[in-house]
């Protein structure tokens, strides 16, 4: 737990928060909210999960697949005497469902028609593009519609409305675009968006903005596998790195091209050199808990800076902290006597998410397979890829699958990393 000074602490700050996530992933925000003093009503689909009952105040129960209006005139008496500050979601797929629910309840939050302009990776090329940013070319349609148009290859595709880089694929020729609409899987949608390929780099940057003031509290660096698909191997960031002014102008102008105001981000660019390309802008904390991660290496927590309410955090002895995810690179099925007792210990810092016997399945059949993850902290990039990796093969050597282990094979010391591999 942090230490928060005393003034903070008389505030009477109040927050509706809208999808709690997964404990594993998510659950730092709630404790950090919890530390900071701040009175929490969540609503959610979900029971509680152990432990985090004692960080809220009050559960607020609400069907995600009802209309927002109706959800919000639902509940609107059972929180007419409390004056909230404002409402947060950290779930991308919730981001529109929220700007509704708030807008009737009369609670501060990014409105809906602005929340389905960054929803839509479409409108959001287009806004960069209006405003002067390098934007690759692309267009978006149904299915039907893009196998009709005459494409140039290869492309990257993804659905309009994704998230967590499922779906996400390098398509090579009109016959690979067909069998990428008729799989049966996770990666379904009503329309998708066709781009051309970006290589470099991939970067993230976490912070928020409020009152026309953009600012950054953290520079990331992802690690993915190679095309044609681009699965999440793992985060990586350190105290000491700042971004580059050429990296704040890119993050500043994209958020001011989608119009976002009093809200955090995370923020996704391409790096080649000197060449600086926006990918994406989320309305939302970065998921795989790369908040979390920065929390560790700098002592700052980015959603209490943004709510006014600082604490302050214990640092890691090691400058950097990453976290790897044990994602397979094979079909299996988990073991009968898995997980055994000494592997938690072995991992430290760690999750696991399957159980004896799971059929596991990989990419494209389905996507985001992760069987766990550990956090662990490194002195710089290097180290860290080298560390994971260890990790990684504790973890085959008792699932029995075969795993994707973390590359270090692309120099780019621009933003203080050191080599870094990433992929796009």
């Amino acid at each position: 737990m942090g230490e928060t000074s005393q003034a903070l602490k008389d505030d009477d700050l109040a927050i509706l928060v809208v999808g709690k996530g997964y404990s594993a992933y998510r659950g730092y925000a709630l404790e950090e909210l919890r530390d900071a003093g701040v009175r929490v009503y969540l609503c959610d689909d979900e029971e509680l999960e152990p432990g985090e009952a004692n960080l809220i105040e009050r559960m607020l129960y609400v069907d995600f697949e009802r209309p927002p209006e109706q959800e919000a005139e639902r509940l609107a008496d059972q929180i007419a005497d409390t004056q909230f500050d404002r409402s947060l979601c950290y779930i991308e797929s919730l981001l529109s469902w929220t700007a509704e629910f708030s807008q009737f309840l009369g609670i501060a939050f990014s409105d809906p028609e602005r929340m389905r302009a960054v929803r839509s990776k479409y409108l959001m090329r287009r806004a960069f593009a209006d405003a002067g940013l390098a934007t690759p070319n692309n267009q978006v349609g149904e299915p039907a519609e893009l196998l009709a148009t005459d494409l140039t290859f290869p492309l990257i595709i993804k659905p309009e409305q994704g998230h967590s880089s499922i779906g996400v694929e390098m398509i090579g020729s009109h016959e690979q675009l067909t069998e990428y609409f008729g799989r049966d899987n996770n990666a379904k949608a009503d329309r998708y968006v066709v781009e051309q390929v970006v290589r470099g780099v991939e970067y993230s940057v976490e912070g928020y903005t409020h009152d026309g003031k953009t600012v950054a509290t953290g520079l990331t660096t992802k690690f993915k596998t190679e095309p044609p698909f681009f699965e999440e191997l793992g985060q990586f960031c350190a105290r000491g790195v700042d971004v580059t002014e050429a990296q704040r102008e890119l993050f500043t102008a994209a958020v001011r091209a989608v119009g976002l105001d009093s809200s955090i981000f995370h923020f996704e660019f391409m790096a080649d050199n000197a060449s600086l390309t926006p990918i994406e802008l989320g309305a939302r904390m970065g998921g795989d808990k790369i908040p979390y991660l920065h929390r560790r290496a700098t002592g700052r927590s980015l959603l209490l800076e943004y709510l006014g309410r600082p604490v302050s955090y214990p640092r890691t002895s090691d400058p950097g902290v990453g976290i790897v995810f044990f994602v397979p690179r094979e079909p299996g099925m988990v073991p009968e006597a898995f997980p055994p007792a000494e592997l938690r210990a072995e991992l430290g810092e760690s999750f696991i998410e399957c159980g004896p016997g799971k059929v596991v399945l990989t990419t494209p059949d389905d996507f985001f397979v992760r069987l766990g993850f550990a956090v662990l902290t490194a002195p710089t990039a290097e180290e860290f890829v080298a560390r994971a990796n260890a990790k990684v093969e504790m973890f085959e050597q008792a699932v029995g699958i075969g795993l994707h282990r973390l590359r270090f094979d692309s120099l780019d010391t621009s933003a203080g990393f050191g080599p870094v591999s990433a992929h796009v």
